[in-house]
């Protein structure tokens, strides 16, 4: 099967990282709208027989890939530098293009530790207390604002 990576340039924030399963959702439902050369039946045909004509990743930053889940294995004498750079390569999410083939073709070291590109943010929520119907304080504290 050939390997294809698309990239995509959101116009705006993610809540959460792009999984394949909505994707591929995202796809069929526009290909249930008509906007496919087949019927949403034809397109999902291949994949119940069990021969899918193509399959998805996880979305991943640009340049990079998810670090494979492969047990390191350990390179002449523990030292605790060795130590601190294993613990920090466990912890890493992703590893370039090219650490990523090496890794694959059985690599087992000299890979750099990427650090994590997603740039994560709290969003504040308001939670109406049903008692006070105010978003802050106590019966007692809304009762004297009044």
């Amino acid at each position: 099967m050939q390997d294809y990576r698309l990239t995509v340039r959101l116009l705006s924030p993610l809540g959460t990282p792009w999984q394949s399963d909505t994707v591929f959702g995202h796809l069929a439902w526009q290909v249930a709208y008509g906007r496919g050369p087949c019927s949403i039946e034809e397109f999902l045909e291949p994949f119940r027989r069990g021969e899918p004509p193509f399959v998805l990743s996880d979305g991943f930053p640009r340049g990079l890939m998810p670090r494979p889940l492969l047990p390191e294995v350990p390179a002449g004498d523990p030292t605790p530098e060795a130590y601190a750079m294993a613990k920090q390569r466990r912890k890493c999410r992703w590893v370039s293009a090219d650490d990523f083939a090496a890794i694959a073709a059985g690599s087992s070291g000299g890979w750099h530790v990427v650090a994590d590109p997603w740039v994560a943010a709290e969003v504040p929520h308001a939670a109406i207390n049903r008692l006070t119907e105010c978003t802050t304080g106590t019966p007692e504290q809304e009762e004297e604002r009044r």
